[in-house]
């Protein structure tokens, strides 16, 4: 089971996700999920928004509501993305040390530190998260970190 994670009480309001989790374990590390409304949702919605395909928006009770998420980078907007992503991770890297799906976050942190943005074609209509998966890697998005 995934998850999308929305603050509670602001039904009807856009751009109120917080994070999404995969399953359980992730789920149960991210946050007091007391203060945030959970809704369970299928594997493909959860990576239509991990690779940010679709953005989901906003709440109407429990019902989420989906925009296109159309992903477009220049080189420069590609390099500023795995410059602030690859800051996120090492900011959980040390501060989640005994965190369940550490080796995995250092493993994706190796990954796009090795990227070589040169042999990319621009603009790069794809998500990073999404190209890596294509080549079989493990990809995380933002929202996933604890």
């Amino acid at each position: 089971m995934a998850y999308f994670i929305f603050q509670k009480n602001l039904d009807n309001i856009n751009g109120i996700i917080f994070k999404i989790a995969e399953d359980e374990i992730d789920l149960n590390n991210l946050f007091n999920s007391n203060i945030y409304k959970i809704i369970e949702v299928s594997q493909n919605d959860f990576n239509n928004a991990k690779f940010f395909i679709k953005n989901p928006t906003g709440l109407e009770g429990n019902n989420i509501i989906y925009s296109e998420h159309p992903i477009s980078f220049l080189k420069k907007e590609l390099e500023n993305y795995v410059k602030d992503l690859k800051n996120q991770l090492q900011i959980v890297i040390q501060n989640y040390p005994s965190y369940s799906k550490l080796n995995d976050w250092k493993n994706y942190l190796n990954e796009i530190s090795s990227l070589n943005l040169e042999g990319f074609t621009y603009p790069f209509n794809n998500s990073l998260e999404k190209y890596f998966n294509d080549l079989g890697k493990k990809s995380f998005n933002p929202l996933q970190l604890p």
